[in-house]
């Protein structure tokens, strides 16, 4: 594990593939709580950073799929409460909640209530939310649970196109081998609570994902 925290790399998207119980949400609870000590300490051996410039830098948020959204809460106002707690208040709060929310898409519904967005919109939004905290990493736990595969896919890759244009890094666990084939730039196979493998995609195929897992429990 400790391995995979040294190679997360800015812009990438990385999809933790395993069968239920595998291990995926502690591994990203430990690289939740574990990534901005290795990005300090790292800093500051090579001396090219602060204490305190340092200690500003790995910023990792976790984007909760089960929060609950306020249906009567407009989605700017969602973000800005995001915004409060990363003390960016006011105007600036609400500028960089426009922007989170033009980011991904929802910048013309800003003022709209949470409650007429469809499921596949409202995992946008946590996204939009996850970015207003200006991470360096994304760390999202089953993060296309629930959603058709369409709408999966289309989430994944919004995901990893937001990666690629801001700099950041996004871990998802999921247990959806096509999706996460598609769209991850690199894939961590996990077997009973190890990293079996981690590879780009060309590399890792379905067999290697099946042998993971037992056969009566493959997912499409």
């Amino acid at each position: 594990m400790d391995l995979l925290l040294e190679h997360i790399h800015s812009g990438e998207l990385i999809a933790i593939l395993g069968a239920p119980g595998s291990g995926k949400s502690t591994l990203l609870a430990y690289l939740g709580s574990s990534y901005q000590n290795h990005i300090i300490q790292q800093s500051r051996l090579r001396g090219d950073l602060t204490w305190s410039a340092a200690s500003r830098r790995g910023r990792s948020v976790a984007i909760d799929i089960w929060e609950r959204m306020t249906d009567s809460t407009s989605l700017v106002s969602y973000i800005r409460r995001g915004s409060q707690r990363n003390r960016s208040f006011g105007r600036i709060a609400k500028l960089r909640a426009l922007h989170c929310l033009q980011t991904v898409g929802l910048g013309n519904i800003a003022n709209n209530l949470i409650g007429s967005l469809t499921f596949y919109e409202k995992r946008v939004l946590a996204l939009a939310r996850a970015l207003s905290a200006e991470p360096e990493l994304i760390l999202a736990d089953d993060f296309i649970t629930g959603l058709p595969m369409d709408d999966a896919s289309k989430l994944c890759g919004l995901a990893g196109s937001i990666c690629k244009s801001h700099g950041v890094a996004c871990i998802f666990s999921t247990h959806r081998f096509t999706i996460a084939h598609s769209c991850a730039s690199r894939i961590v196979l996990l077997e009973g609570g190890a990293i079996a493998l981690c590879a780009p995609p060309d590399i890792v195929d379905r067999s290697a994902f099946n042998a993971c897992i037992s056969p009566s429990r493959a997912i499409p």
